[in-house]
């Protein structure tokens, strides 16, 4: 009997270091899978961490982008109302000279049909118009066209009055006409460049 309580007792040391052995090993197999859960949790931080970095770099890209855009829009709507305004500004320009040198080239045009006797008053209207045209102000691109134009409109007038006086000059009245039409092409050229 006395070998009985021994055998219990040496049971109960085997059962207490057996569980010992199994929490321990339980132990470290908790502490290994806590461990590997980490460091899947650190894998998995990175990766949230790049994803979040590409997709912040992704909208800074973007935006960067629009910027871009939005300053390329506004330079562009800039150039397109400078373009306007000066295209307003010339129209401005042109439209009185316009009108004088259609109302020119009527009386051109009357004064060519009309006989030597009855020319007073068509080159009188010339003259006028002449006058009129040589008061407007004009620059930039249409400054010499402009000064071609009055020196056509003053051929022309003087190519008239020496047909008048019986002197016919006809060269003088083609240029005239040629330095007109010279004046309407170069302000069509004008208008293109405007453009």
């Amino acid at each position: 009997m006395k070998d009985q309580p021994v055998q219990q007792n040496g049971g109960m040391t085997l059962l207490l270091w057996v569980l010992v052995l199994l929490l321990s090993v339980g132990g470290v197999h908790e502490y290994q899978r806590r461990q590997e859960r980490a460091k899947q949790q650190h894998v998995e931080d990175l990766r949230r961490q790049a994803a979040e970095k590409v997709a912040l770099d992704k909208l800074r890209l973007e935006r960067e982008e629009q910027a871009r855009k939005d300053a390329e829009e506004r330079a562009q709507d800039a150039l397109r109302r400078q373009r306007d305004m000066r295209m307003q500004e010339l129209n401005r320009l042109l439209q009185p000279l316009t009108a004088a040198t259609q109302r020119f080239n009527d009386a051109m045009q009357l004064a060519a049909s009309t006989p030597r006797i009855n020319l007073a008053g068509p080159v009188q209207q010339m003259q006028q118009i002449a006058r009129e045209t040589a008061a407007i102000k004009v620059d930039g691109c249409l400054e010499l066209p402009y000064l071609q134009l009055l020196s056509g409109m003053e051929d022309a007038v003087q190519g008239f009055l020496a047909f008048m006086r019986n002197e016919p000059d006809l060269s003088r009245i083609q240029r005239a006409q040629e330095k007109i039409m010279q004046w309407q092409r170069v302000v069509e050229l004008c208008k293109k460049a405007m453009q």
